[in-house]
This record gives structure tokens, C-alpha cells and sequence, in this order.
């Protein structure tokens, strides 16, 4: 009997996720940056691609002037379609978890000037959790009801425009965080939390060596 019912249930198991499929997200150029001739694999960050410059980097400014989160999605964004005002949602999330994070220690300001890094980003895509598949930890484990989120990041020296650096990222959210995954955006806003704080203790340590 314990044989027959661990049978049903992986095949109960097989049949739901075939039957669901998996929203894959989108790891291709949007356009948004414009030159991607540039970017090469993070050293640091797995899965990051990162344009950096020896002579010049976000270390160097202690000001910040946010611009508002756009949504950017390429021609082939795997993500299921989501609707306006849910995007409108998501990308001032994303603006206000930056705007705090980078309040904490350094001065966000309105205008261009000397010191003073404007930040543009894009997502380039979004994929919702499927909360039924969160339910149970195996089928969490499977990564095939988790969500998560593309974007595109450029820092510019607001006096000369010049970029300073610009990133590209595809983010799923983390199966052992399961309570983000009974919900249907849990795992997506986690991933904001997650680059936030990338960019910020990328920032400290670059400040510490000044």
C-alpha cells in the first residue's frame, strides 16, 4: 500500500507540472540600454552581466537621482501578459525599495549636478508565481510555479551623460522562501529586495575603498 500511493503521487506530481508548463523568463536585449556590445559576465554575481569601466565607477558618486522604473519588455519576453495597472504597481515597488535603500546612506536628489548618478531602469519582464504549485514543497522545489523578473539598469553621470556602468538580470525567486510563493506576486517583489540589495552593499564597498 505505502508503494502504491508514493506511485499515484509522483505521478500526480508528473501530470501537473506537464499540464501547467512554466512561464520562462526573458534573458534577451529589450533595447532599453541601447549598446550591449559592452557587457560580460559578472565575476561576482552569477547570472549577471555587468559594463564596467577601470577608470570610472558608481563608488565615485554619493548623490542619486532616480528615475521613474519603466516597463520595457523585448519582442520575445517569454512572460505571460500582465495587465497595465499591475506593472504600473510593480515598477513604483521597485522605485520606492531603491529610493529608501539608497536614503539610508546617501542623498537622493531631484536634479542633475557635481557627485550625482542618475539611475534609469527597465524591467524587461515579469512571470508571476502559480500559487497552487507552492502549495506542497516538491512541487516548489521544482521551480515550475515560482516567479520572477527581468530588468535593465543604467547609471549615467547626470552632467555628462557618460555612462558609468549598466547591468542586465534575469532573476527567479528563491523555492525556499515558500511563504513568497502563495502569493501571486511574492517571489517577483523578492526579487526587487534582491537587486536593491545588491546595488546597495556593491555601493558601500566601493565607498569603504575611497
Amino acid at each position: 500500500m505505502p508503494n502504491s500511493i508514493t506511485i499515484k503521487n509522483v505521478i500526480l506530481l508528473f501530470c501537473v507540472l506537464v499540464l501547467s508548463g512554466c512561464a520562462s523568463l526573458n534573458n534577451s536585449q529589450s533595447g532599453f540600454l541601447g549598446d550591449y556590445s559592452k557587457l560580460e559576465d559578472s565575476e561576482i554575481v552569477e547570472g549577471l552581466m555587468v559594463e564596467k569601466y577601470e577608470d570610472k565607477h558608481i563608488g565615485q558618486y554619493d548623490k542619486f537621482k532616480i528615475e521613474p522604473i519603466k516597463v520595457y519588455f523585448s519582442s520575445d519576453a517569454k512572460g505571460v501578459e500582465v495587465d497595465p495597472d499591475k506593472l504600473n504597481e510593480l515598477t513604483d515597488l521597485l522605485y520606492e525599495k531603491v529610493e529608501s535603500a539608497l536614503s539610508e546612506n546617501y542623498e537622493v536628489v531631484s536634479t542633475p549636478g557635481p557627485g550625482v548618478l542618475t539611475i534609469k531602469a527597465a524591467l524587461t519582464d515579469v512571470v508571476p508565481n502559480k500559487p497552487y504549485l507552492n502549495l506542497h514543497w516538491s512541487t516548489t522545489l521544482s521551480r515550475h510555479g515560482i516567479g520572477g523578473a527581468s530588468i535593465e539598469v543604467d547609471f549615467i553621470d547626470s552632467q555628462t551623460n557618460d555612462r558609468i556602468m549598466a547591468i542586465m538580470d534575469v532573476r527567479q525567486g528563491k523555492p525556499l522562501r515558500y511563504t513568497k510563493g502563495l502569493t501571486k506576486w511574492g517571489h517577483t517583489e523578492d526579487v526587487f529586495d534582491q537587486w536593491v540589495n545588491l546595488l546597495v552593499s556593491r555601493l558601500n564597498e566601493l565607498h569603504s575603498l575611497e
